[in-house]
């Protein structure tokens, strides 16, 4: 448990956010943006583009996306391939309006740097030694290491929200591919696989789309579930759910999302939360040598991934949106992984 509470508090608190100014509340405990940032590839005229090109896409939040990449500069902390909020929100724009060629997520073609941070640990933590894995970590003065002067703390948050930042791409990017692919499917007529036509599900209906989930992933994923329903509405608002379940390998993604839009043509404002898990986990960035499971800590620890994001986007009077999220993520023990959400938020007690 030592281990899922450190690594959910650091990551709360090192996100930069796009699509304007983070403003705390009451209920969260993310730190804030200096300045707003206005998404112009998600404004209001661009939502009603999309919702008038695309109406699946209302079950999806536009163009949510998280990044360690600051926009308008460059700096020395961050790789050239990595993207801004803007360059990813620019990016998804035809997938989410149903027109790109391929609904083909470009996050999982695409190449994640993430550094490896020798300098701290979860049971070692800046300690230099050799942990009981074997692995020698920790720092003699505080630094990343003799050839970087970066504060250790600083380099092993970003290194570990890159992680996260590319798995919630990739469950933002199932969502996005799947209203796109569901796009085509009702330009061409197709049925879900009960041989219902797609659209927009109304109150309390439900679509099953595997067969269009596995036509966005391509070949060597296996989809067991791909539904979109609308719930009840709240608040005079539609809320839709998307629940996402694929195979690959050794690894079952799981992804859940409950979004709810401004009304059924505008997606400019929105509210929801995501989250979901991978069992199975094969860590891409895992350093050579490192144990399974283990990563760069010592011992057994769990490895299978969970998060959940909490989100809403509003509309300030001068124009301007403001995008407050709550993230939360942990490797999470697999007897302990059926419990580990409550109301699609995983719960850290």
């Amino acid at each position: 448990m030592k281990k899922m509470m450190i690594l959910s508090c650091s990551i709360a608190s090192f996100f930069w956010y796009g699509c304007g100014m983070f403003e705390e509340d009451e209920d969260s405990t993310e730190s804030s943006a200096s300045e707003p940032v206005v998404d112009n590839a998600d404004s209001t005229a661009n939502s009603s583009a999309v919702a008038s090109s695309n109406p699946m896409a209302m079950a999806a939040p536009g163009a949510l996306s998280l990044s360690v990449a600051p926009e308008g500069s460059s700096t020395s902390l961050t790789d050239s391939r990595d993207q801004t909020i803007s360059q990813k929100s620019s990016e998804v724009q035809d997938i989410l309006k149903g027109t790109a060629a391929s609904c083909h997520p470009p996050v999982f073609d695409r190449e994640v740097v993430v550094s490896e941070v020798k300098c701290y640990e979860f049971d070692q933590e800046m300690i230099y030694g050799t942990n009981p894995g074997g692995h020698t970590y920790g720092t003699l003065d505080g630094t990343v290491s003799s050839s970087s002067s970066e504060a250790c703390l600083v380099a092993f948050a970003r290194s570990r929200v890159k992680r996260i930042e590319e798995m919630i791409d990739k469950a933002l990017g199932m969502s996005q591919g799947l209203v796109c692919q569901a796009k085509k499917a009702i330009d061409s007529g197709t049925t879900d696989e009960n041989g219902k036509a797609i659209a927009l599900p109304i109150q309390d209906e439900s679509l099953e789309l595997d067969g269009l989930m596995e036509t966005v992933l391509g070949g060597n994923s296996s989809v067991s579930q791909a539904d979109i329903k609308r719930l009840s509405d709240v608040n005079g608002r539609p809320v839709f759910r998307t629940d996402v379940i694929v195979s690959r390998g050794t690894e079952t993604t799981e992804m859940h999302l409950v979004h709810s839009p401004a009304s059924l043509t505008d997606n400019s404002t929105y509210s929801g939360v995501l989250w979901g898990r991978v069992k199975g986990f094969v860590d891409p960035h895992q350093p050579a040598g490192d144990p399974p499971g283990g990563g760069m800590e010592g011992g057994s620890q769990p490895r299978d991934p969970h998060y959940s994001l909490r989100y809403a986007r509003i509309k300030k009077a001068d124009g301007t949106f403001i995008l407050q999220a709550e993230l939360f993520q942990a490797n999470v023990a697999t007897a302990l992984s059926d419990k580990a959400f409550e109301n699609g938020v995983l719960n850290l007690n």
